[in-house]
């Protein structure tokens, strides 16, 4: 059997020639790659030219796991920080508006795969699962620091042969079509067996307060733009404004309200880099009233000024 470090550069060479590959009919040397199984891409971005110092981006993550290939980021969620790497992936079971740092110390790239995750085929993974098992999953490692739906996980052999594993079959177009949905779920089920299956249940199921607080989360993110309150929220699952405050923040690390000014936010920035509107149309658009604090909370925010984003993005 191939060693670890090994594995490990077998798994990013397999990968680059599936990008390659994938690449083929593009004019873009990198940028993200769908592959022939919905919802699983590769990304490709190389260190901007002549940066100075690591640059904090701001996006908001959707429930997915993410393995790196190569390069590293570190993360900011509330008062929360974590890292991934080549030997440490991210799961994530929520919407987190999540401010990042690419760390290219030790390669010029950052190079990796995603796979959205999709709660019907989850909860029926985890069903059959129990179905089938006279034991149920142990409990995730006591000490795994994470969110109550963001985490990072170390790499093991388990996880490394199933990654190698779907590559393999993602570079075969007829094969993806055929057993695709089956790697995925032997991919899951190698993360469960590694870990448990406590942090995906809490998302899965029904009647837990992190899946109810989902919903909420899957609310605001519909419906950002409009006029949205704390009571509001707080009717959706039947909690008082105040317990819901409290509640909401420990499963999210931000209050509902600095959540759905931070998801804002970030749908304005999207919009400013793909199309050509007026600030005050783009204030207007994710549920401002007044430009100018869309302007002062955008500038404090990500370290610039909506005007100055687009004057970047019309270059």
């Amino acid at each position: 059997m191939l060693n670890t470090r090994m594995d490990s550069l077998n798994i990013t060479h397999l990968a680059q020639q599936l990008y390659k590959q994938l690449s083929l009919n593009s004019h873009e040397t990198e940028g993200l790659r769908q592959t022939g199984l919905n919802g699983v891409s590769l990304f490709l971005h190389s260190r901007p030219p002549q940066q100075l110092k690591p640059l904090k981006e701001s996006s908001i993550y959707s429930p997915r796991i993410v393995f790196l290939f190569l390069g590293a980021k570190t993360g900011e969620l509330g008062l929360r920080h974590f890292r991934y790497d080549t030997n440490h992936f991210l799961v994530l079971t929520s919407y987190y508006p999540v401010q990042c740092v690419t760390d290219y110390q030790e390669s010029d790239v950052l190079f990796g795969m995603t796979i959205e995750l999709e709660r019907t085929m989850v909860a029926e993974l985890i069903h059959d699962i129990q179905k089938n098992s006279n034991t149920a999953p142990h409990q995730a490692l006591e000490n795994q620091a994470k969110t109550e739906g963001l985490a990072c996980y170390p790499m093991n052999g388990l996880i490394r042969e199933q990654l190698w594993a779907l590559l393999r079959i993602l570079s075969d177009a007829v094969a993806c079509s055929l057993f695709g949905q089956t790697h995925l779920r032997e991919l899951l089920y190698a993360f469960i067996c590694s870990f448990g299956d406590d942090f995906l249940q809490s998302w899965v199921h029904h009647n837990s307060q992190f899946n109810q607080l989902h919903r909420v989360v899957e609310h605001v993110n519909e419906h950002f733009a409009q006029d949205i309150s704390v009571s509001d929220l707080a009717e959706l699952v039947a909690m008082s404004p105040s317990h819901f405050n409290r509640v909401f923040k420990n499963y999210m690390a931000d209050t509902p309200m600095q959540y759905l000014k931070k998801i804002r936010l970030n749908k304005a920035q999207t919009l400013i880099k793909q199309q050509s509107l007026a600030i005050n149309q783009i204030a207007q658009a994710v549920g401002y009233e007044s430009a100018s604090q869309f302007s002062r909370e955008f500038k404090r925010y990500f370290g610039e000024s909506p005007k100055q984003l687009a004057g970047q993005a019309n270059k």
